[in-house]
């Protein structure tokens, strides 16, 4: 019995283990999964794919590799999040503000709603344009 303890700690010590990216992609694998038993069998593919590479990375010991592919998701997830907490924000200020973009850096900048013609300064890059209210 001492012997399997020792042949655990060995194998599995040192491992990546359970992280953010480990979660979406066992989820998105069970929502395949759910959709290959109502719908098609082909929905198999991806979930045994999605589940195989989550498992992979969990049992992986190149910690490095797999933390690198954590913060790169978390920079794209949080690109996704920002264009919807945005959208929301529009929807919300509709009648109290407008929403225009700076034409040099493409910011996005919030200004309250006015009637006519106005000049604005850009927060991020300082050049001055015109809306219109």
């Amino acid at each position: 019995m001492e012997k399997f303890k020792q042949w655990l700690v060995r194998t599995f010590g040192g491992m990546y283990g359970i992280d953010y990216l480990y979660y979406v992609l066992t989820f998105t694998a069970l929502i395949f999964a759910i959709f290959a038993v109502l719908l098609h069998w082909a929905f198999w593919i991806p979930a045994i794919a999605l589940m195989a590479y989550s498992n992979f990375r969990m049992f992986s010991h190149n910690r490095a590799a797999r933390a690198s592919e954590n913060r790169a998701f978390f920079g794209f997830f949080k690109r996704i999040g920002r264009f919807f907490k945005l959208q929301f924000f529009r929807i919300r200020d509709c009648r109290t503000h407008i929403y225009r973009k700076c034409p040099n850096c493409r910011a996005v900048i919030r200004l309250p709603r006015a009637k006519g013609k106005h000049t604005v300064i850009c927060p991020r890059c300082g050049k001055r344009f015109g809306v219109k209210g």
